[in-house]
Order: C-alpha cells, then structure tokens, then sequence
C-alpha cells in the first residue's frame, strides 16, 4: 500500500507541477515530493535528489520553485523558495501550496486562510480553502463547505473567489 501511495503522491504532483510548455521542450521542470517527504528534480534522464523534505511543491511556468517544508510552525510548516543552490525560509506557514505563471505562490495554511505571495510579503485573501490550484486559468480552490462530491469549488475573480457548479477534493490546471 505504501508503494502504490508513493507513486499517487508522485504522480499527482508531476500533474501540478509540470507546464503545458512542457510538451514541446525537456522535461527540466518537474519536481516531486515522494511518501517519505524527499524531494527530486527531473534531470532528463533521472531524478536528482535535492536537499531538503517537504509536505507539498508548486512550480511556476517560469520556473520557481517553492515547498511547504516540514518545520512545524504557526499555520502549519515552514515556507521555502528554491535559488538554484539551496531552499530561502519565507515568513509564515502554510499545508498546501502551487505557484502562477510569473512564479509568486498561493498557499492555504492550517486554519484555511488563503494567502498569495505579493514580494515582498503575504497579501491575505478573503474566504477559507481546503485546497489550491494556480495555473494559466488562474487560480482556483477547493473550499471548505460541504456539498455533493467533496467541498465548493471556486474561482478567484480578482477581488473574491466566485463559486462554481461543483464538488471536490482536491484541484489542478494545466499551463502553470
């Protein structure tokens, strides 16, 4: 069971971090976060293990990197950037995290606050989440209301998130 969990967890973090670019050029932007909280770059032709553990992983278009480490802190574990050489502590402390296009993250801490990394600092926003997705889209979450399928489903519309038809658990989007 550990395995089989081990390759899900991997694969559906290939899924949110490799760019629909991706196609067309070699896979130099795919990072992965294995069962044991390990963390692995895509080289071309094998992964490279990087320093560090991490909870969860989000990849920009324009390649940042960022990870929800494994340091407890307020808001659930610290927040890191990689610089090509080693991971930058961010302040605050978040669960789940994914990065836009221009590569600044959004990121839901343990009590559901959801907050998107303006440099230099956290911006928070309205509403509560369970999730967070961020690509080309836009940037969507998983809320924290009960209905048929898992929780509401909502897209950020600039100034607050706008429900849409819907249940889930968790959410992805290509072109980030």
């Amino acid at each position: 069971m550990k395995k089989y969990l081990s390759i899900v967890l991997m694969t559906l973090v290939i899924m949110l971090t490799l760019p629909l670019s991706a196609q067309s050029k070699p896979f130099s932007d795919i990072w992965v976060v294995n069962s044991s909280g390990n963390i692995f770059h895509w080289t071309g032709s094998n992964w490279r293990k990087m320093p560090g553990l991490a909870k969860d992983i989000g990849v920009g278009a324009n390649g940042s990197v960022w990870v929800i480490g494994t340091n407890p802190v307020t808001g659930g574990y610290g927040i890191y950037q990689w610089n090509g050489s080693n991971w930058v502590n961010h302040p605050g402390g978040a669960v789940r995290i994914d990065v836009g296009p221009a590569g600044y993250p959004w990121v839901v801490n343990s009590f559901g606050e959801i907050f998107h990394w303006l440099n230099p600092g956290w911006k928070l926003l309205p509403g509560r989440a369970r999730y967070i997705g961020v690509g080309a889209s836009g940037s969507w979450i998983i809320g924290t209301n009960a209905v048929a399928g898992g929780y509401g489903i909502y897209r950020w519309i600039g100034t607050n998130w706008s429900a849409v038809p819907g249940g889930a658990m968790e959410i992805s989007m290509a072109g980030n």
